[in-house]
């Protein structure tokens, strides 16, 4: 798989790319709100897409019962 010049993988900034770059990532020690390729990134804590953000840490629909962050 190729990556971008920013080093992240091409899969991931289509995946981004596609959705207009939501936010989905909050980072408190730099203050700052991420898209998930990166490419997007604004100055303190911007609206979270919670939809984009289920879509990535989340293996099931939203509502069901989340049994993702259990120990295998």
């Amino acid at each position: 798989m190729e990556d971008t010049i920013m080093g992240v993988a091409a899969q991931t900034v289509a995946w981004c790319t596609a959705r207009d770059h939501p936010y989905v990532t909050y980072n408190p020690c730099v203050e700052r709100s991420y898209c998930r390729c990166g490419s997007r990134q604004a100055d303190g804590e911007q609206p979270v897409d919670w939809t984009a953000k289920h879509e990535l840490f989340h293996a099931h629909p939203p509502g069901g019962a989340c049994r993702c962050y259990l120990a295998r």
